[in-house]
C-alpha cells in the first residue's frame, strides 16, 4: 500500500536532503507525509512538529535523549524543512487537535512557550488550510483518551487509501489495513 501512495510524490527532496538527521524508522512515515492532501492529528501532550517554531523545536529535539548533541542542529533543520514542504509548498490540509496540557507544557521555557503560543495564533491567518482545535480538561473522557499522538494520511490521488501514524519514541508505527484505518 505504501508504494501507491507515494508514488505520485513530485518533491520528496526536503527529507532526502535531512534524511541523515531522521530516525530511519519515521523515514516511512515522513515520505508518506510528504504526498498527503490532508493530515488529521490528535496531540494530546505535546504541540506537533508540523506547528513548532524554531526554538520550540530546539527545546523539544534538546530533551530527546536518542538525539546526539551534535546533531540536535540538523534534526531542528529537517523539522522546519517538514514544515514548509507540508504547509507552504504542498499547501496540505492540516486538521490539528491538541490537548490543553500542551498549551500548558513549558517547553523551551516561558519566552519560548508564549512564541509557540502566538505562532499558533496566527498559524490559520499565514495558512488558511491549517485548523487548530484545542482539547479542553473539561471534555472529560472522549473518544481518543486512552490514545497517545497520532495522525490520520488521507489520499486525494487514491482516496481509498489511508494511514494512520501512531507516535512512539523510535519513530512510531504506521497502520495502512483498511479495516484498521477506517
Amino acid at each position: 500500500t505504501l508504494a501507491a501512495i507515494t508514488r505520485p510524490a513530485e518533491d520528496t527532496r526536503w527529507w532526502r536532503d535531512h534524511a541523515h538527521a531522521l530516525p530511519a524508522a519515521h523515514l516511512d512515515y515522513l515520505v508518506t507525509e510528504t504526498v498527503a492532501s490532508a493530515i488529521l492529528a490528535y496531540a494530546p501532550a505535546q504541540i506537533p512538529e508540523l506547528l513548532h517554531t524554531t526554538d520550540y523545536a530546539r527545546a523539544v529535539t534538546t530533551a530527546d535523549p536518542s538525539i546526539p548533541p551534535d546533531a540536535e542542529d540538523a534534526t531542528v533543520a529537517a523539522t522546519r524543512a517538514r514544515q514548509h514542504a507540508a504547509l507552504h509548498d504542498r499547501r496540505t490540509a492540516l486538521t490539528v487537535i491538541i490537548g490543553e496540557a500542551a498549551l500548558h507544557q513549558n517547553v523551551g521555557g516561558t519566552q519560548v512557550l508564549r512564541a509557540q503560543l502566538r505562532h499558533l495564533a496566527g498559524l490559520g491567518t499565514r495558512y488558511p488550510q491549517v485548523t487548530i482545535r484545542i482539547l479542553p480538561f473539561a471534555a472529560g473522557a472522549h473518544a481518543a483518551g486512552s490514545s497517545g499522538s497520532f495522525s490520520i494520511l488521507q489520499f486525494s490521488h487514491a482516496p481509498a487509501l489511508g494511514l494512520v501514524h501512531v507516535a512512539g519514541p523510535a519513530g512510531g508505527t504506521c497502520l495502512d489495513a483498511p479495516a484498521t484505518v477506517a
